[in-house]
């Protein structure tokens, strides 16, 4: 997980599951990838195109 890629933090818990075998809360995780120095934002929405 180098650079800033762009993932849901359910990804990186399951990921944190699946490699180490620990689980993680929502919070726990966000926690977590603050710690070990990347980024997490929440993401935003997209406006709709009008027709």
């Amino acid at each position: 997980m180098e650079g800033r890629f762009r993932h849901s933090a359910g990804k990186f818990r399951a990921h944190i599951t699946t490699e180490f075998g620990l689980r993680y809360s929502h919070s726990g995780c966000l926690k977590l990838v603050r710690r070990l120095g990347f980024e997490y934002r929440k993401p935003k929405g997209t406006a709709a195109c009008g027709g």
